[in-house]
């Protein structure tokens, strides 16, 4: 409420004296044209509306600054709040009532002798996910018994109840998943665990790309959305947006990939979730957690970049929510989650070969 009430007097206090400093601009160039003022040089009708009509130019980049200082203020007052939690724990950090189970993190190692010795040096209960490599092309695999996700409290040791479990949760690399479930039983929290958005057993650390819903368009230009913090040409943005079909968009716009997209960016919501898609496909991770990623599609559209989706991730490891139909030769495995536990009902296996398509209709 601090930076609240701060906010509200600057911007009062900004606001009374643009107006003012507007008013005696108008006054100075009212009298100097009545030949009142002789002070400073003299000035025609034309040059003292050409003033007039600048002067609240100038005053509204000082209120945007003005803006801008709040927005760092509202954030130095957040971090107060979540620094001390920062510092506390992780996500995955054990719940108080759980460690006498032997939940532990799930780390990924270069080898499988180094998470064997390392797993039985502690004592662990958990077996530890082991991959053959942690490369980014390889990607990595995970392997945890009595999963469990817990409700977020503000002391990491107090006891938490578990929002959702699983006896064994498991992927290897490359393996194409279908998560399915009612609307709120929990899809979204499981994702939000394994991306480490939410505190869980065991942490996978597998460097993962998290498509949402509700995709975050930032308040820069299309580049700067597309790029955020890597560099790509101008030949690849657009490329992407032509096999997201966002291309007859990206021409209307006036100023292309520069266009800045305010804060408000004047996108429909399968527009705004294209955009993000294509931001993903732009990055290479070895593993992908796409929580309903055509949800906002219409059906012909879902069809078309669900089967882009599935062509471009083929070595990689997809934890796929849906809704919507997909064909069931796409997936190696399927997790059901019901009563708040998740339940895998097929045996872990392989994706079919590159060579192997299969058509969504």
């Amino acid at each position: 409420m601090k930076v609240v009430s701060v906010a509200f007097l600057s911007n009062s206090v900004l606001d009374f004296f643009a107006t003012l400093s507007v008013a005696l601009v108008a006054v100075f160039i009212g009298f100097t044209l009545l030949n009142e003022l002789n002070v400073g040089p003299d000035i025609t009708l034309q040059q003292g509306l050409w003033i007039l009509l600048v002067v609240p130019l100038l005053l509204s980049e000082m209120k945007k600054l003005g803006q801008i200082y709040h927005q760092k203020a509202q954030a130095e007052s957040a971090m107060e709040t979540i620094a001390p939690v920062l510092g506390s724990y992780s996500p995955s950090v054990e719940a108080k009532g759980y460690e006498d189970k032997g939940y532990t993190e799930a780390n990924t190692e270069a080898s499988t002798e180094e998470s064997t010795d390392s797993a039985q040096a502690r004592g662990s209960q958990t077996e530890v996910a082991t991959t053959s490599s942690a490369s980014v092309k390889n990607g990595n695999g995970f392997l945890a018994n009595e999963f469990a996700v817990f409700d977020e409290v503000a002391d990491p040791v107090q006891y938490s109840p578990s929002l959702l479990t699983a006896q064994t949760l498991a992927f290897n690399q490359g393996d194409c998943i279908l998560l399915s479930g009612r609307s709120g039983s929990g899809k979204t929290l499981l994702l939000e665990a394994l991306a480490g958005q939410r505190r869980a057993s065991h942490r996978c650390e597998c460097s993962s790309i998290w498509l949402t819903q509700h995709p975050v368009i930032l308040p820069g230009n299309v580049r700067e959305n597309l790029c955020l913090h890597d560099e790509y040409c101008d030949q690849q943005l657009i490329a992407i947006l032509e096999k997201v079909e966002l291309s007859d968009w990206l021409k209307q716009l006036p100023f292309g990939l520069d266009t800045v997209m305010t804060d408000y960016p004047l996108l429909s919501g399968g527009e705004a979730q294209r955009l993000s898609l294509a931001r993903a496909l732009l990055r290479d991770r070895p593993l992908w957690l796409l929580d309903e990623p055509t949800a906002h599609l219409p059906d012909d559209q879902h069809c078309r970049l669900a089967q882009l989706i599935y062509q471009l991730t083929r070595d990689k490891t997809v934890i796929w929510a849906s809704h919507k139909a997909l064909p069931a030769d796409w997936f190696t495995g399927f997790w059901h989650i019901e009563n708040k536990h998740v339940i895998d009902k097929t045996e872990l296996g392989h994706r079919r070969p590159p060579g192997e398509e299969q058509q969504l209709t």
